[in-house]
Parts: structure tokens; sequence; C-alpha cells
């Protein structure tokens, strides 16, 4: 009936076909079930150094008043808790790129790098702040 309207003719109609596609064949992949309860761990482990000297450094940074000595010396506090965000976020920018072309290579072979790199990046990203 809309088409009729649209082309001005009342004869007009539409015919329902049936079209064969061929999808690829399905690829099944053993690594996660052998991983099953273990991956976590794997994935934490590389996070776990930097992490800790992290928090060894703030406290060390609390404890001896490391930034009111910088912003005595005429450093703003942006820029102090800036240089912590770019230092780290480059050490685990290192980890997550080495951890993903670990796993694309031998884990996770039919996934994406740059997703596994970004899902990475962002737990280590989430650990600095």
């Amino acid at each position: 009936m809309i088409l009729a309207k649209a082309k001005g003719d009342s004869n007009s109609y539409i015919t329902a076909n049936v079209a064969h596609q061929t999808l690829p064949n399905y690829l099944k992949d053993d690594m996660p079930s052998y991983l099953q309860g273990s991956s976590d761990f794997f994935l934490i482990l590389p996070f776990i150094v930097p992490f800790m000297r992290n928090v060894y450094r703030l406290i060390f940074e609390k404890e001896k008043k490391l930034r009111e000595g910088m912003k005595m010396m005429g450093m703003s506090t942006f820029s102090f808790y800036a240089s912590w965000v770019i230092f780290y976020s480059i050490i685990y920018g290192l980890i997550s790129f080495i951890m993903s072309v670990m796993l694309c290579l031998k884990i996770y072979p039919n996934s994406s790098f740059i997703l596994l790199f970004l899902c990475i990046w962002l737990f280590g990203f989430c650990l600095i702040f």
C-alpha cells in the first residue's frame, strides 16, 4: 500500500526471496577453558609491583611532607600530582603493551590487539587514581 502510493501505481507489490549466504567456519579456542580461574591472576600479577611502589611512595611523601616542601618552592599542586599520573601512565602503558603482545600471540590469537591493550591500560590507569 505504501509502495503503491509512493510510485503512484496501484499494481506495485513487493516479493520476498530467500538467498543463500556462506558463513566462515566456527573457530573454537580452548585456551580460555584452560585458564578458567587463573587468568585474572596472570592479568593482575604484572601490575602488583608498580602499584605497591606507588602506594609506598605516596605514604613516604605524606610522612616526609614532600608536597609541602615543593609548594614552598613554588610548585603547584596540579604539577605535583600530574607528575605522578604521567610517570605511572608511562609505566602502566609499557606493561600493557607487553602484556597485549603476549596475549595476542599466545593466549587470544583471534582477538583485537587494540581492544586488549585498551582494556589492560585502562585497568592500570584506574590503579593510578
